[in-house]
């Protein structure tokens, strides 16, 4: 079993071969060179610069799990039912956004501000930063309390 002299030497050596076992999976170079370069990056992040002679067979198997995960979201996210209304699109949630919105910035501060610390005036301050948020947002909230 070889040993490694360098992570850099490691990446050098063992990345196209990652690569295209990775290609085997997914059947795509760009999420494979991806799923790849994350597989590096955990391993990094686990073992740092521990045993080398280690570092191929948990590599093969960090891209095999992340290949796997990979699959398993893709699968998922082509079983969506198209039939789904667009949330921009959809008057419930448009209407779910204005019963909740400001409401909920309220019951915050009411949660996180004691008692006596408590300020309509600097409550409307800061809710008034949040609202261009929300217009960049596209979010439908209700504005009758601002005015």
């Amino acid at each position: 079993m070889r040993i490694y002299d360098s992570f850099d030497e490691l990446f050098t050596i063992l990345q196209p071969r990652l690569v295209n076992y990775a290609v085997r999976f997914t059947g795509d170079p760009a999420a494979a060179r991806d799923l790849v370069q994350d597989a590096y990056i955990s391993l990094w992040e686990r073992y740092g610069r521990k045993d080398s002679r280690q570092a191929p067979s948990l590599l093969y198997t960090i891209v095999r799990n992340k290949c796997l995960n990979y699959l398993k979201r893709r699968k998922i996210l082509e079983n969506l039912d198209p039939d789904i209304p667009d949330e921009a699109d959809d008057p419930v949630y448009s209407h779910l956004q204005y019963m909740l919105l400001p409401r909920l910035d309220a019951f915050c501060e009411v949660a996180w501000t004691g008692g006596k610390a408590r300020s309509w005036e600097e409550f409307l301050s800061r809710l008034k930063e949040s609202l261009p948020r929300y217009d960049a947002a596209g979010i439908n909230y209700a504005r009758h309390c601002l005015e």
